[in-house]
């Protein structure tokens, strides 16, 4: 054989074990995305977001997507797993009304990224009444409307027992009335 038929059939040889190398380490180097066991199922927006569960990494990144549906807009979070591969996020603020959509995805090293969790979706309720920053929940909304019930309640009672002693009053008084009035005509 010729040098350059050599030549060939080693670049040949080396660039189909480049490429079935490579193909090898993509498959290696593949990680399981974080698993998600804590969150909140039913949320209202005066109420703190949080999500949490467990990875395969321990010491990594967690990337904790957020999206809201309704404006198609999506953040992203990072924290990172302890020891044991567990990892916990509280968002710092109340999230607004709206329809969510949230996945994770487990950061190793500079390069190395998880393929995306499964979606997980909630639903963030208003709370009863909200005025600017001031936020009222339906049970302190209901606590207030109970007291101010109680307390009509109770100025009705007193209202009624004043004027039930007011009528035995005047009644007592009118009988004493008719009984006069009837002693003048019969005399």
């Amino acid at each position: 054989m010729t040098k350059f038929k050599i030549t060939i059939i080693c670049l040949v040889f080396s660039a189909w074990g480049l490429v079935f190398s490579t193909s090898v380490l993509a498959e290696e180097v593949t990680i399981a995305p974080p698993i998600i066991n804590l969150y909140n199922k039913q949320i209202s927006n005066n109420e703190i977001f949080y999500i949490g569960g467990g990875a395969m990494v321990p010491e990594a990144t967690v990337i904790i997507y957020l999206q809201k549906v309704e404006d198609g807009a999506v953040t992203s979070y990072n924290v990172s797993t302890d020891k044991t591969g567990q990892w916990f996020y509280s968002h710092p603020q109340f999230l607004s009304t709206g329809h969510y959509i949230i996945w994770t995805q487990l950061k190793v090293g500079e390069n190395l990224i998880s393929p995306p969790s499964s979606k997980i979706e909630f639903n963030v309720s208003a709370t009863a009444l909200q005025l600017g920053r001031k936020r009222i929940s339906f049970e302190t909304l209901y606590a207030i409307l109970t007291f101010i019930f109680i307390f009509l309640s109770l100025l009705l009672l007193v209202f009624i027992i004043y004027h039930a002693r007011q009528h035995k009053v005047k009644t007592k008084a009118f009988a004493k009335e008719l009984v006069r009035a009837e002693k003048m005509v019969l005399h």
